[in-house]
């Protein structure tokens, strides 16, 4: 439940993180998602065709837990944050790299989220990476965070 209550915190970090940011040529603010992006629809026969970009959840960002480990005293949450835009010409590049950085900053100058319950791992290496295969016109980037939380109380009934 712990890892479950850090999606929630870090999804509204990473909202409050990029809510200045206008991306592609409509301007707009990266939606952010636990996990994947939402189902596409199947659209409907009697409405006009709409263009790729206005149709799409570009951009996007979508926080994606990926490991953890617990011991009695704390937890530790690996935590990959998956970043997306479009974009026809190599402005979509320098989009996602201003969403990456949005992020790894407010992530590493705040430490703690959550009222402080859960902080970035100080002993792992915060890494980022753009995927290099051919995506054109569509740009994804990878942050990969560590994350401490608190142990597991142990609950010891003494009445029998």
């Amino acid at each position: 439940m712990t890892t479950a209550i850090l999606m929630h915190e870090l999804k509204t970090f990473v909202e409050q993180a990029v809510a200045h940011l206008q991306i592609g040529k409509d301007d707009k603010v990266p939606a952010v998602h636990l996990g994947y992006l939402p189902i596409k629809r199947v659209p409907d026969p009697q409405s006009p065709p709409v263009s790729k970009q206005s149709s799409s959840e570009d951009p996007y960002i979508l926080i994606r837990p990926l490991e953890g480990e617990d011991e009695q005293s704390l937890g530790l949450a690996k935590v990959l944050i998956i970043l997306g835009c479009y974009d026809e010409t190599e402005q979509g590049y320098l989009d996602l790299l201003n969403m990456i950085e949005d992020v790894k900053q407010a992530i590493l100058r705040a430490g703690l989220i959550g009222s402080g319950m859960y902080e970035i791992a100080e002993d792992k290496k915060m890494k980022w990476f753009i995927y290099g295969d051919d995506s054109w016109p569509e740009w994804i980037g990878y942050l990969e965070t560590y994350w401490t939380m608190p142990g597991i109380q142990r609950e010891v009934n003494l009445d029998g």
